[in-house]
């Protein structure tokens, strides 16, 4: 006698039993399964009738009015069983017969106080479990969807196992209701998987799930952990207007392309600590009313396409995290955005070698880009609220480098008579950060003005008390001019001075009047070195 794998549709991949095997599913289609590629709305209103009948039974009449409200139907349909049970136990003998023709046994018809056994089962037409009521757990771990699979509407008011399950076609729990932990750690999801509108009582588990199309999660609810730690979202990722109650946590999951909280609600933790976001973030008009953590996120790529991280409007009620982010492309949009006073930003660490992933190189980068092809106004705004931020903190060096980008941006900002003052500012001493720039500035008029007064003393013609100068009296002189404050030119040069050449005599005035910005900007830069922090 051949073993059951002999027996096995070809379809059946190895390890799991065929759908048709399982005495739950012939309960789920007992007026047949769903063959074509459209839904048989008659057909599949006629099998869920028959089948929340019987899930109805193991269920209390509260329980029935709440699960009925959830699921769009009437109360009556879960409590048909004493009206259908007879044609139940007839069609489940029959069916089981006439899809399993060599098996002697029909098996018992299943407890529906019991565990709903679906684990390991492949499922190779679609399944349509639309508005269906599941009265225990119910187990669909490590099972395949060869097509669609259809939960719109579905009560689980237990457990609802899918944890490594893999959905090949779409998986649709469009409006579904989650009693209990809705775990799907480890599943696969190869087209869209939709949860738009569902609500998740208890925890909803997505630990290393892989959603390789669309994963919506519009208007979703979450009553308690929004667990998706270590996902992985390959196109787009929409928890637009949902609704996290408890704490969301999407710590090292990847979004390859668009994620969208569009006005999302966080009440407690939002966690996207290391998180990658290779193309847009996008949190608009988002509430935080707990804490957020962006620590050490990744937001763009090294593609061309920039990506820029949205946080429009958004209301950071506590402190937010954004220690050691990597902004790629460009910086983030805070406009109308209300940041904590707590809020943090790393300003220049370089990221170390253990942080940098075998796809990235960010060797001699920044946790901000040197270049960015954003609107200036917008990364002007953005470098200014971050400024904000943290001179609220008392953080002077964080807070002068958001500035000098901030000046940057300004310097690329309206016509050129209105950048030039910015041009120079940067140029000149980094906006008042660098010591170096006003010093070498300072010390290169020095340098010209000494070589051109030693060349006024050295010219035959000259008066005689010029002629008596040597190179150190045009050292002096030069000196003089730049650092006028001392007063070492009229007690010491005033002669010296007097008998110069009109044309020379303008270039003292020069030196004096090109050394004042100078000496300011290297006020500045001293100043802010060591100002007390």
């Amino acid at each position: 006698m051949p073993d059951s794998a002999d027996t096995r549709p070809p379809e059946t991949p190895e390890g799991l039993r065929a759908a048709n095997e399982n005495p739950w599913y012939i309960l789920m289609t007992l007026h047949d399964e769903q063959k074509g590629e459209e839904i048989d709305r008659e057909l599949h209103e006629k099998n869920r009738r028959l089948w929340n009948a019987w899930s109805g039974q193991a269920l209390s009449a509260e329980e029935r009015a709440v699960a009925a409200k959830t699921s769009e139907i009437e109360v009556a349909e879960l409590e048909a069983w004493g009206d259908l049970s007879e044609e139940i136990k007839t069609r489940f003998v029959a069916e089981y017969k006439r899809r399993n023709p060599e098996v002697g046994t029909v098996p018992d018809l299943p407890n529906p106080k019991g565990h709903i056994e679906m684990a390991k089962t492949a499922f190779s037409n679609t399944l349509g479990l639309e508005k269906a009521v599941f009265a225990s757990g119910a187990w669909f771990h490590s099972a395949t969807f060869t097509q669609d699979a259809r939960f719109h509407s579905a009560t689980f008011t237990q457990d609802a196992w899918f944890h490594s399950a893999t959905f090949t076609q779409d998986a649709r729990f469009n409006s579904a209701t989650f009693t209990q932990d809705a775990v799907f750690d480890t599943a696969t999801f190869t087209q869209d998987a939709v949860f738009d509108r569902a609500t998740f009582t208890q925890d909803a588990r997505f630990h290393s799930a892989t959603f390789t199309q669309g994963a919506l999660f519009d208007t979703a609810t979450f009553t308690q952990g929004a667990l998706f730690y270590s996902a992985t979202f390959m196109q787009r990722a929409w928890f637009n207007s949902a609704t996290f109650m408890q704490g969301a946590w999407f710590n090292a999951a990847t979004f390859k392309q668009d994620a969208r909280f569009h006005s999302a609600t966080f009440t407690q933790y939002a966690v996207f600590n290391s998180t990658t976001f290779k193309q847009d973030a996008r949190f608009p008009s988002a509430t935080f009313s707990g804490f957020a953590y962006f620590t050490r996120t990744r937001f763009g790529s090294s593609s061309e396409e920039s990506c820029l991280p949205d946080f429009r409007d958004c209301q950071f009620e506590k402190p937010t995290s954004f220690r050691e982010a990597l902004f790629r492309d460009g910086y983030p949009d805070f406009s109308g955005a209300v940041l904590h006073d707590k809020t943090s930003f790393t300003a220049r660490m370089e990221p170390t070698s253990d942080e940098i992933s075998e796809d990235e190189d960010l060797e001699g980068q920044t946790y901000w880009p040197q270049k960015t092809k954003q609107d200036p106004v917008s990364a002007r705004e953005s470098c200014a609220t971050i400024r904000h931020a943290l001179t609220q903190q008392g953080l002077p060096e964080d807070a002068h480098f958001f500035f000098r980008r901030e000046m940057r941006f300004a310097s690329q900002i309206g016509s050129c008579w209105q950048r030039l003052p910015y041009l120079l500012f940067g140029g000149l001493s980094d906006f008042g950060y660098s010591i170096q720039r006003p010093l070498r500035w300072l010390a290169g008029f020095w340098f010209v003005g000494v070589a051109v007064l030693w060349a006024v003393f050295s010219f035959p013609g000259a008066a005689s008390v010029l002629t008596q100068s040597d190179l150190g009296t045009a050292a002096a002189l030069s000196f003089s001019n730049l650092f006028p404050l001392f007063g070492f030119g009229r007690v010491f040069l005033g002669d010296v001075l007097a008998e110069l050449p009109r044309w020379a005599q303008v270039l003292c005035g020069l030196q004096t009047v090109f050394s004042l910005p100078l000496l300011f900007f290297l006020g500045l830069a001293l100043r802010q070195r060591f100002r007390l922090r």
